[in-house]
């Protein structure tokens, strides 16, 4: 039995439907974690059917897993610091990487900053870090060796998967995944790619690389990623609204 669930989810805008159906897997899975692969929130505004900020907050602030990890997205933007206020208020430490590494469990987890959208917000104090990975993901990896090696999380997937059209991929981290070679990539932001396609994951060399971006309505994708003892990433399940979909690593 896999020691470590985590479930990522990228896209949700703060919808009200997708916040639900997210409470609902999460009550389910149980994971260790859950991980937003930016675009929690929505810099656009207020829209039918979404939550406000506090009410967002409210939702994930009572997601049933102790941690709650935050990459991210182009939508992240001047609404970011209001939102982490409010998390905190309820009592929720946020783990928002930006280039870092973390842990769950035994297994490691790397954010990648967003090239798109207003970042500062998100920084925190944080310095801003170059379009270039090759620039400070080297850094990071001689740190925390192949725990930085594991899991990626990126808003913006990487380019040449099929998975993701040629306006949203990115060269930049495409170009990182084939020199370093992590276990698995998770990414969103394309919202209609692999759901036109039904292809959900793809490689880059070793890598396997994993887009559940998804539409503002229901049903909610996303994807838990169940990890052994040792952190390595054992397989992936995607529920889908058909049968549920499990890749074996």
């Amino acid at each position: 039995m896999s020691a470590t669930r985590i479930l990522t989810v990228a896209d949700v805008h703060q919808h009200r439907a997708l916040l639900a159906e997210l409470a609902g897997a999460v009550e389910r899975v149980r994971p260790a974690a859950v991980a937003f692969v930016g675009d929690l929130l929505d810099s656009n505004g207020s829209a039918p059917g979404m939550a406000g900020l506090e009410e967002c907050a409210e939702q994930v602030a009572n997601l049933a897993t102790p941690e709650l990890i935050f990459v991210r997205g182009n939508h992240e933007e001047d609404n970011w610091p209001a939102f982490a206020a409010l998390l905190r208020g309820k009592g929720r430490r946020i783990v928002s990487l930006h280039g870092e590494c973390h842990r769950v469990g035994a297994t490691g987890v790397l954010g990648f900053p967003c090239l798109e959208g207003y970042e500062d917000p998100f920084l925190e104090g944080r310095e801003a870090l170059a379009a270039d990975p090759m620039e400070w993901l080297p850094g990071v990896i001689d740190e925390h060796g192949t725990t930085a090696r594991t899991i990626w999380l990126m808003h913006e997937p990487p380019a040449g998967t099929g998975l993701s059209t040629t306006i949203t991929a990115n060269i930049e981290w495409a170009t990182a995944v084939r020199r370093f070679q992590p276990r698995l990539v998770v990414s969103g932001h394309d919202h209609q790619t692999s759901l036109r396609t039904r292809r959900w994951h793809a490689k880059l060399g070793r890598t396997v690389c994993v887009n559940t971006g998804q539409t503002r309505k229901p049903p909610l994708r996303y994807a838990v990623i169940e990890c052994s003892e040792t952190g390595e990433p054992e397989r992936i399940v995607v529920p889908t609204s058909g049968p549920t979909e499990v890749l074996v690593l």
